[in-house]
C-alpha cells in the first residue's frame, strides 16, 4: 500500500507538472497592417487583415502588439517594444511577427514599407523602410526557442522606375534554427489583396489557426491549398522552416496529442510502441477500469509510447467528454436534448420515441426500434406531431430525420440530421457522418464523415467509434492506422455496442490482418485471449470477442 501511495504521489506530481507546463510558454506577437498610404498606391485590406490576425492570435493565447497605419518611426518603436517583450518572455517564449502592406525586395533583401515612405532611389530604402533583417535581429537577440514571421506583403511594386534592382515578389529568407518564415506568395509571385475585405492568405490562415491540435506545418499546407483554390493557382504561399519541435496555434485537449490532419480535429494520432516490461502490464491492469481520466493519464505519463496508449487515449477522451456533455439526468435517464437538458420533452416517452427511437442513441427515451424494423406509416405522423408540439426539440428533429431516411427522402433526412447535429445532438452527428460515408443524399466525403464521427465520439457514441474505426482501418479520409481502428472497436464493444462484436464474429474478413493483430493484442492483454497475435481469425478468436462483449465493464 505504501509503495502504491508513493507511486501515486509521483504520478500525480508528474501529471500536475505536465498539465501546468503545457501552456507555460509565453506567446508574444507584433501585428502590423499598413493600408492608408499617401505617397504610393493605398491598399484596401492590410488594415482589415491585421485586425483579423490580431483577433486570431489573441484567441490562440498570444499577447499582441497591434500597429495599424504606422510611419517609419512608430513602426520602429513597435518593433523595439516587441523585442523587449520577447526578451522578457524567457527562453521558452514564442515570438510571432505578422505584416500586411506594401513590401519590396532589392538585391535579395526584403523591405516593409511604412506609411510615409519617400523612395526616390534605391539608396533610400535603408532610410525610409524597415528591412526584414531588422525584425530578425530583434527576434534573434531575444534568444527564445521559437520564432515565426508571416509576411502578407508584396501586393505590387509601388516604386517602379525608382528602385532598379527591385525584383518581382519578395526574396527568400533563410529561416534560422527554431524558426519559420511564411510568405503569402511564392518567390517571384505577387500576393493578391483579395476581392473581399481580407486577403485570401490571411483569411485562410486565421481560419486554420483555430483548428485544435493541428501542427503549424499542417496549418500552412492547408492555407496553401485554400489560397491556390481561391486564386486559380496564381498565388502559392511559401514557407522556409527550420523548426525542431511541434507547435500548435490552438492546442489539442489536455488528454490528447495533436492530430495528424485537419479532419482529426477532435482525436489525436495515438502512438503505439512495444514495451515488454511486466510492470507496464500490471500498471495498465491497475488503471484500465478506472472512471477517472487522471488515473488513466498517469499510465500515459509513465508509458507515453506504451502498448496500451491507443486504448488509453480513447478511454480518457470518452470519460472527459461524458462529463462535458452531461448526458445522464439526475434520475439516471438520458437527456433527450443536449443543449436544453431542462426542455419540456426530456425523459418523456412520446409516440415518436416509441416508433422511431434509435436503440444506439445515448439520449433515447424508450427501447428504440432497429432501422430495418422502422414502420414509417405510423412513425411519420407521430414524429411530425411531436416536432409540432415541441418546436426546435433536437430529439424529435433527429427522429423525424430518421423516419425520412427510412422513407428514402434523403434530402429531408440530411437537412434534419444536420440541424440536430449542429445543435449538439450526438446521434444526429453519427448519422450525418454515415450519410457522407455512404453517399446517401450527398456526395461521398470521407473527411466530412470523419469530422462528424469525431464530434459524436466526444459525446460517447459507440456507433461513431465503430464507424470511425472503419475509416482508420481502410484509410478513408484519414491516414490509415489499424492501431486506432482496433482501439475504437474495442472501446465500442466495451460501451455495449453489440453490432461491433456481431460483425467481428460473423464477418471477420471485413477487417484487415493488421487490425486483427492489434485487436488480438488488446484481448490478450485483458486476459480474454491467449493465442498468437498473427491476425488469423479462428474459433478461439471469435470466442474471445464474445467474452469481451459479455464482460461487465466498469464504464
Amino acid at each position: 500500500m505504501r509503495k502504491f501511495s508513493a507511486l501515486l504521489f509521483v504520478v500525480t506530481t508528474a501529471l500536475w507538472f505536465s498539465i501546468s507546463s503545457a501552456f507555460a510558454e509565453k506567446r508574444i506577437a507584433l501585428v502590423v497592417g499598413n493600408s492608408a498610404y499617401t505617397r504610393i498606391t493605398p491598399l484596401t485590406n492590410p488594415k482589415n487583415d491585421a485586425l483579423l490576425m490580431s483577433k486570431a492570435l489573441k484567441e490562440s493565447g498570444f499577447e499582441v502588439i497591434t500597429a495599424i497605419d504606422v510611419d517609419v518611426r512608430h513602426m520602429g518603436r513597435a518593433i523595439r517594444k516587441f523585442g523587449k517583450a520577447l526578451r522578457a518572455g524567457g527562453d521558452n517564449a514564442v515570438g510571432l511577427f505578422y505584416y500586411a502592406g506594401h513590401g519590396i525586395q532589392s538585391k535579395g533583401v526584403n523591405y516593409l514599407v511604412p506609411l510615409n515612405a519617400e523612395i526616390e532611389a534605391e539608396a533610400d530604402l535603408d532610410l525610409e523602410t524597415i528591412s526584414s533583417s531588422d525584425i530578425l535581429a530583434q527576434m534573434e537577440d531575444a534568444g527564445n526557442s521559437l520564432n515565426l514571421i508571416i509576411l502578407d506583403a508584396c501586393r505590387n511594386n509601388p516604386f517602379k522606375g525608382k528602385v532598379r534592382a527591385a525584383g518581382r515578389g519578395l526574396a527568400r529568407i533563410k529561416a534560422a534554427s527554431g524558426s519559420l518564415v511564411a510568405f503569402a506568395a511564392g518567390p517571384g509571385q505577387v500576393a493578391s489583396d483579395g476581392k473581399g475585405i481580407n486577403s485570401p492568405y490571411t483569411l485562410a490562415l486565421a481560419k486554420q489557426m483555430k483548428i485544435p491540435g493541428q501542427t503549424i506545418e499542417r496549418t500552412f499546407k492547408n492555407v496553401r491549398i485554400s489560397v491556390e483554390k481561391q486564386t486559380g493557382k496564381q498565388q502559392t504561399p511559401w514557407e522556409e522552416s527550420s523548426l525542431k519541435g511541434d507547435f500548435y496555434f490552438t492546442k489539442a485537449p489536455a488528454s490528447a496529442s495533436a492530430p495528424s490532419g485537419p479532419t482529426n480535429t477532435f482525436l489525436p494520432p495515438i502512438q503505439h510502441t512495444r514495451s515488454n516490461g511486466k510492470f507496464e502490464l500490471e500498471y495498465w491492469k491497475s488503471v484500465k477500469d478506472s472512471t477517472s481520466p487522471e488515473v488513466l493519464q498517469s499510465y500515459l505519463i509513465q508509458y507515453p509510447n506504451g502498448q496500451f496508449s491507443a486504448l488509453a487515449n480513447v478511454l480518457i477522451q470518452q470519460l472527459k467528454d461524458k462529463k462535458k456533455f452531461a448526458l445522464a439526468s439526475p434520475t439516471g435517464q438520458s437527456n433527450a436534448r443536449i443543449n436544453n437538458p431542462t426542455g419540456p420533452a426530456v425523459g418523456k416517452l412520446n409516440a415518436c420515441d416509441l416508433y422511431a427511437a434509435n436503440p444506439s442513441d445515448p439520449a433515447k427515451v424508450g427501447k428504440g426500434v432497429a432501422f430495418k424494423n422502422l414502420n414509417t406509416v405510423v412513425a411519420l405522423p407521430a414524429c411530425i406531431k411531436a416536432l409540432n408540439d415541441f418546436p426546435g426539440e433536437d430529439r424529435y428533429t433527429f427522429l423525424l430525420g430518421r423516419v425520412y431516411d427510412k422513407n428514402r427522402d434523403l434530402a429531408e433526412a440530411y437537412k434534419l440530421y444536420r440541424r440536430a447535429a449542429e445543435n449538439g445532438y450526438i446521434q444526429a452527428m453519427s448519422n450525418l457522418g454515415l450519410m457522407f460515408k455512404k453517399g446517401h443524399g450527398v456526395s461521398v466525403n470521407y473527411r466530412e464523415a470523419a469530422h462528424w464521427y469525431h464530434k459524436a465520439i466526444l459525446g460517447g457514441s459507440a456507433t461513431a467509434m465503430h464507424n470511425t474505426a472503419i475509416l482508420y482501418d481502410k484509410g478513408l479520409g484519414v491516414k490509415r492506422n489499424p492501431v486506432k481502428a482496433a482501439a475504437y472497436v474495442y472501446q465500442a464493444i466495451r460501451s455495449g455496442y453489440g453490432f461491433s462484436s456481431t460483425q467481428l464474429t460473423s464477418n471477420d474478413q471485413f477487417w484487415s490482418v493488421e487490425f486483427w493483430q492489434e485487436f488480438q493484442k488488446l484481448m490478450r492483454n485483458d486476459s480474454f485471449y491467449n493465442g498468437p497475435t498473427n491476425g488469423i481469425v479462428n474459433a478461439q478468436v471469435r470466442s474471445a470477442v464474445i467474452k469481451v462483449a459479455k464482460h461487465q465493464w466498469n464504464q
